[in-house]
């Protein structure tokens, strides 16, 4: 049994079914071929022409433009078009009808589709036919079903893959006598995917019969293993030849001199879908070293510009324009200033390390503000950070002593932090408990040299009252609202 006609059998046994399941109140029942080829219509006509006790209730007609030269009996074939056939008058209980256009699709919502989305997701159907004349035991034939019941749930394969698939998984168990696990990996090659006769092995007895289970393993390799069959990582990102080359060279000895060829082949040929990806495919992904020529390549670091272009190449090749295409890749050399563009506040990199207090303040009003930036010039940036940062999480928290009993930090316990400006109205009403000494030269340090209009709101706020908790010790003044000249935070009074 070929492929076409294990498809045909189960759109017959399905046609069959839905016919048992109507009732002659609802009249005619009328079926349509949904968007078939002509080569799966007629395995579907033919294998109900087979069946004479479902032939002589069910009329067929087919457009003639669908099947010619298929060996179809002239009585199923038809010059009219399915919409004008929908309502003709029908002598048996059933019609089967065939569409191979979307023309005519708004005209037939009333008669049920038969399409390639009904069929997959029938893995009983598929199971049945395909375990004909094998001699599988009950729980072989539950595996099976659940094998395929996880494969239409994590893909959207076409009619053509899911018929190639069970059909050599068949083969493999008739004609190679392989246990059904083995086999289902052994025919992964017709889904596009490399052959690995072990991968299904590791499942659990229990798991066999869990759909889900199989959709997770399947889609598994779908994510991992067959973007590098069209030579990308899994973001998408293009496997260079010369990196495939040069990975080959480093495992050669280690790979069957038999696949050698056709390893070459396939790093030479452009990255798409086609012969040389087909025939690497039928190599088994570890007894043969296809997987060695895949480990050793690591993925590289993008940008978002990167990622983007390489999407639409790739989904949409065609809706780039040049002058769109360059203009990621310009935001992306923009998106990191120049040792140029910062000086000579920047200086060099062993002055910043020198003068941590000298930082460019484009860097360091993004590394305050939390925005995206470039790495901190100095490794104490980021210190100051994290302590602003754990500033802000501790808003609302009163910081007194927990109890006498237990000890704890010995600071004020009267006051609590308030979420408006009216607790720093005079120079001394910012909560001592809410800064603490520590808090407050955080805040003062990741603030100095910088112009207030740099700062966020939230690290100002902080600022003006640690300024004015500990800046009378340290002989440091802040105003507020900032004049118009925009003063320096970190001015001294001495």
């Amino acid at each position: 049994m070929n492929a076409s006609e294990l498809l045909g059998a189960v759109g017959a046994a399905l046609l069959r079914e839905r016919m048992a399941n109507a009732s002659e109140s609802d009249g005619l029942a009328r079926f349509i071929l949904d968007r078939l080829t002509g080569h799966q219509v007629a395995a579907v006509v033919q294998a109900l022409l087979l069946d004479s006790e479902t032939a002589r209730k069910i009329k067929i007609a087919v457009p003639r433009g669908l099947v010619a030269d298929l060996d179809l009996p002239p009585e199923v074939i038809t010059d009219e078009r399915t919409v004008a056939l929908r309502h003709a008058e029908c002598d048996r209980p059933a019609l089967l009808l065939a569409n191979s256009d979307d023309d005519q699709g708004a005209s037939l919502q009333d008669v049920t589709l038969l399409g390639a989305k009904q069929l997959t997701e029938e893995p009983r159907l598929w199971v049945e036919a395909a375990a004909l004349g094998l001699g599988l035991p009950e729980s072989q034939i539950e595996t099976w079903q659940a094998a395929l019941g996880g494969l239409s749930a994590a893909e959207d394969w076409t009619l053509h893959q899911v018929s190639n698939y069970v059909e050599l998984t068949r083969r493999s168990i008739a004609e190679e006598s392989k246990p059904l696990l083995e086999a289902l990996g052994w025919a992964l090659p017709a889904l596009q995917l490399p052959r690995d006769s072990g991968y299904f092995l590791t499942i659990r007895a229990r798991d066999q019969v869990l759909a889900t289970r199989w959709k997770k393993l399947f889609g598994k390799l779908v994510t991992d293993r067959r973007p590098l069959l069209l030579k990308q990582r899994p973001p998408r990102q293009v496997i260079e030849a010369e990196e495939l080359r040069t990975q080959f060279e480093a495992v050669r000895d280690d790979i069957p001199p038999a696949a050698h060829a056709t390893i070459e082949a396939f790093i030479n040929a452009p990255p798409s879908w086609r012969d040389e990806a087909a025939a690497l495919a039928e190599l088994e992904w570890e007894a043969d070293g296809v997987l060695q020529i895949f480990s050793g390549l690591r993925q590289k670091k993008t940008s978002l510009a990167e990622e983007t272009i390489q999407f639409f190449e790739f989904e949409l090749p065609d809706r780039l324009s040049n002058v769109e295409k360059e203009s990621p890749a310009r935001r992306k050399m923009q998106s990191r200033p120049s040792a140029e563009s910062c000086e000579p506040c920047c200086a060099t990199s062993s002055d910043r390390a020198q003068s941590p207090g000298s930082i460019c303040p484009w860097i360091n009003a993004h590394a305050v503000s939390g925005q995206s930036s470039p790495q901190p010039a100095s490794p104490t940036t980021r210190i100051r950070q994290m302590r602003v940062a754990e500033q802000n999480r501790n808003w609302g928290v009163n910081f007194g002593r927990r109890s006498p009993g237990l000890g704890g930090q010995n600071c004020t316990p009267k006051h609590s932090w308030s979420r408006t400006m009216r607790g720093f109205s005079k120079p001394d009403a910012a909560p001592r408990g809410a800064f603490g000494d520590h808090g407050g030269e955080a805040a003062v340090q990741s603030c100095r040299g910088l112009p207030f209009s740099s700062i966020t709101p939230m690290s100002r706020f902080l600022f003006v009252g640690a300024v004015r908790q500990i800046g009378p010790k340290r002989g440091m003044t802040a105003v507020w609202p900032p004049p118009s000249a925009q003063p320096v935070i970190g001015a001294t009074t001495r």
